[in-house]
């Protein structure tokens, strides 16, 4: 098939963003500081919590957890997450929900491939 362009905007060192030129999807990426020494349980906690209806899922074994949900507008954000002492990464894939079987390879794909230097996932 033909390629696809995005959009792709480099936010700063801690993190970038793409976005389809259509808008309907983006995929994001983020490092922020562990400033409140959140663990992996507390930190996907909150943000299942803030999320409202999520989905949350703690992988203790491999240190990662996953926080899926839907919009108002439609769309679904499925978020990876990674906690070290230090830093908290978030790679983030947004997508219309009524794409789900076709987004969920992504979904799968970035769940078992997310890799941050001081911990593997996938």
């Amino acid at each position: 098939g033909a390629p696809i362009y995005v959009r792709a905007t480099v936010r700063d060192y801690d993190g970038a963003i793409a976005t389809l030129p259509d808008g309907s999807a983006s995929f994001k990426v983020e490092r922020m500081d562990n400033a409140n020494n959140a663990t992996l349980q507390t930190y996907a906690l909150e943000m299942g919590t803030a999320a409202g209806d999520a989905r949350l899922n703690i992988n203790d074994m491999f240190q990662y957890a996953t926080v899926t949900y839907e919009t108002a507008a439609g769309n679904t954000v499925f978020s990876v997450y990674v906690v070290t002492e230090d830093y908290i990464y978030m790679a983030q894939l947004a997508y219309p929900t009524n794409q789900s079987v076709t987004y969920s390879m992504y979904t799968m794909y970035l769940e078992n491939s997310f890799v941050v230097n001081e911990v593997s996932v996938g």
